[in-house]
């Protein structure tokens, strides 16, 4: 079974060293678990949600990596008002897919997403599931090679059109090296699927896209791990008109990569500006990979230039996903710390830790509560669903 995302994971919360947040910032909001995973017999509710929730109509949705009925993993709904955990799908772990780590996205009533695994070839998949009957649809099927595989991100869609990436597969990268990842889309309405780029192909090209993409006035923007001038990973566009592909910035062009490397999580854009996370860069300290604990970076996607707004310390170290917000980004950390930045003052903020290693998988913003999962923790070390509410 491939791990890349769970073993890295791990790795990361070895690295760093958890340290208490004051009692002071810690108090701003307060965090209430709706849901604790691996509440019913051998976790057929779902176990390891290893991303973050999407709201639907006031109902969230999110995946589990294990658990279900058949132990690869399962889709589920949470009822923000009363925690009540509902399992839509549960992956068997053959052709219909197995084990998802992306969240979901919602079109017009049905539910689409990713799994790293299962499908024909057992390279993964892209599917939709019918929030109102649980049933499941395979869209298309990787199969490795230039096909791509193991989709570790999810899709958006743009004019009716899936768009994302596989980590792995593709015919870039050297022979026999598995790939290097593809930039994808899937007609939802046929399953036809498109290879858009294939990386490593090219000189100095990204590798390995953790992440999926974002799309900005005809252009799909998003990161890769690795790759670049450096090897510590690039900021790329595609362009959907003619299907050029381009690095925009490659990380790690100074001893000490204080600009960041390994960016990891999705771009968010706020008033045309993008905003990412490194895991690794901007300083000294949690040498597991790269030197620094990791970095929230902005990037003007008309002229090129990074700028680093934050680089993290170990007790807050390895930042994932972001949201943005009326000039203010939301994010999460491996350490099990919620942050906040405010793009004007780059001041950042940390306004919730866990107090251990709980691994939240990004955060999501209803009626003003921040609402994620933990991958672990919980009344049962399965994850958990909880809501973070202002007090004061």
């Amino acid at each position: 079974m491939k791990s890349v995302s769970i073993a890295l994971f791990a790795g990361i919360i070895g690295c760093a060293f958890v340290q208490p947040v004051p009692a002071a910032e810690a108090a701003t909001y307060n965090e209430n678990v709706l849901y604790s995973f691996c509440s019913q017999p051998d976790c057929t509710d779902g176990q390891w949600p290893d991303a973050g929730l999407i709201d639907a109509q006031g109902t969230l949705y999110g995946t589990t990596v294990f658990g279900g009925a058949s132990g690869s993993g399962s889709v589920f709904a949470v009822n923000a008002d009363t925690g009540s955990e509902t399992v839509l799908y549960s992956f068997t772990g053959g052709t219909d897919g197995a084990l998802p780590e992306a969240s979901l996205i919602d079109v017009k009533g049905t539910l689409y997403g990713t799994t790293s695994q299962g499908g024909q070839s057992g390279e993964g998949t892209v599917f939709s599931v019918d929030p109102n009957t649980g049933v499941e649809t395979v869209l298309h099927s990787f199969g490795g090679g230039s096909d791509g595989a193991y989709v570790l991100a999810g899709v958006i869609s743009v004019k009716g059109i899936l768009y994302g990436t596989t980590f792995d597969g593709g015919t870039g990268c050297g022979t026999g090296s598995g790939g290097c990842g593809i930039v994808f889309s899937v007609d939802p309405a046929t399953g036809a699927e498109t290879v858009l780029h294939t990386f490593g192909i090219s000189a100095y090209d990204g590798e390995w896209p953790d992440a999926g993409v974002i799309a900005l006035k005809s252009k799909l923007y998003g990161t890769t791990r690795e790759g670049g001038y450096y090897g510590d990973g690039t900021i790329f566009s595609l362009d959907l008109r003619t299907g050029d592909e381009k690095a925009l910035y490659s990380f790690c062009p100074q001893s000490g990569c204080p600009d960041g490397a390994w960016p990891q999580a999705g771009l968010v854009e706020v008033n045309g500006v993008l905003y990412g996370t490194t895991v690794y860069g901007g300083g000294s300290g949690c040498r597991n990979g790269p030197p620094g604990c990791g970095t929230v970076f902005a990037f003007d996607p008309d002229t090129n230039a990074e700028n680093v707004l934050y680089a993290f310390g170990a007790a807050t170290a390895h930042p994932g996903a972001m949201i943005g917000m009326k000039g203010t980004l939301y994010g999460t950390t491996s350490t099990g710390v919620i942050f906040s930045i405010d793009t004007a003052t780059d001041a950042e903020k940390v306004l919730y830790s866990f107090g251990s290693s709980a691994g939240p998988s990004g955060v999501i913003d209803v009626k003003h509560v921040l609402y994620g999962t933990t991958m672990m923790g919980g009344g049962n070390d399965g994850g958990t669903v909880f809501a973070l509410e202002r007090t004061r």
